[in-house]
């Protein structure tokens, strides 16, 4: 699998004002983001009986970006005592693919709040869009699972 993190130029939407959208959420805030990039093959075993990929790996390849994402700043970023858990994601499909297809995978951080953040997906075979996501994040502390903010250097690293 091939990875990046480069800080991309935030694209203005003319049709909207006051930000742009990459995994149906809004993004209002700094005018540059750290994007990462993961591409993922997709097995023959991933897609179903119509030969498209089966939903249910769409959140297993996000879940993936964004660990190794996480990974890039630390190979073992539980050492810290924090941890992250799904609370919510929100996925809208756009159109198939099948096997061997090659997704182009780009996640972006949208929204930083105390404890929690947003994190859009953009899934992509070749120039077509596939998929897009925004998964919900929560903090914890490792262990007990309390509500808990991120350590500096994740939040630094995930945004820029």
């Amino acid at each position: 699998m091939e990875t990046s993190a480069a800080i991309r130029p935030q694209r203005r939407n003319p049709h909207r004002s006051g930000g742009l959208r990459l995994g149906g959420t809004k993004r209002t805030t700094e005018s540059w983001r750290v994007a990462y990039t993961q591409n993922i093959r997709v097995r023959y075993g991933e897609v179903d009986l119509q030969g498209v990929v089966f939903n249910a790996h769409y959140l297993a390849y996000l879940d993936d970006v964004a660990d190794s994402w996480l990974r890039t700043l630390d190979t073992d970023f539980e050492s810290t005592g924090w941890e992250v858990m799904l609370r919510r994601a929100d996925l809208t499909w756009h159109g198939p693919a099948g096997v061997h297809d090659e997704l182009v995978v780009t996640a972006e951080v949208v929204r930083w709040g105390t404890t929690s953040f947003d994190m859009a997906f953009d899934v992509r075979v070749e120039d077509r869009v596939v998929l897009t996501a925004t998964v919900y994040y929560v903090g914890v502390s490792g262990g007990d699972h309390v509500p808990m903010a991120p350590p500096p250097a994740v939040r630094a690293h995930l945004s820029g």
